[in-house]
């Protein structure tokens, strides 16, 4: 089960950049390479061709980074944290600019949220663990 933690870290920063030898994998973590390899099929166009923008700058604060990659009406975005800080609020919010403030959009195909609050206000990013949570 450990492995399949280090395959999803591997898929969530590197679409497709395996570097494993796939003889010494259980069936579950083959399961979880097969399911990704389609996510990243249905949206190979979207990945090399949509339109890149770095959503967090690298700056002094080099511990956490978003980007995003859009085309048409559909967007990925990606969000990375290094390290849990302590006493860090568990509200903070990435806003996703350019989108058209009256069209509704589908977050991980689960919610659906209008544009203007996506913009105005972001998406929830992911708690940290850091003790208190």
């Amino acid at each position: 089960m450990k492995r399949v933690t280090g395959l999803k870290f591997r898929q969530d920063v590197d679409p497709l950049g395996y570097e494993l030898d796939l003889t010494q994998l259980d069936d579950e973590e083959k399961d979880a390479i097969k399911q990704h390899i389609s996510w990243y099929k249905q949206r190979r166009d979207l990945l090399v061709n949509g339109k890149f923008s770095q959503l967090l700058l690298i700056g002094d604060d080099k511990n956490i980074y978003a980007w995003s990659m859009r085309k048409g009406p559909e967007q990925v975005v990606g969000f990375y944290r290094k390290l849990a800080r302590p006493n860090e609020t568990l509200d903070h919010y990435l806003k996703l600019p350019g989108l058209s403030n009256k069209v509704e959009y589908s977050v991980n195909a689960e919610v659906r949220l209008q544009g203007q609050v996506l913009t105005e206000l972001g998406l929830r990013l992911p708690y940290q663990l850091n003790g208190w949570n």
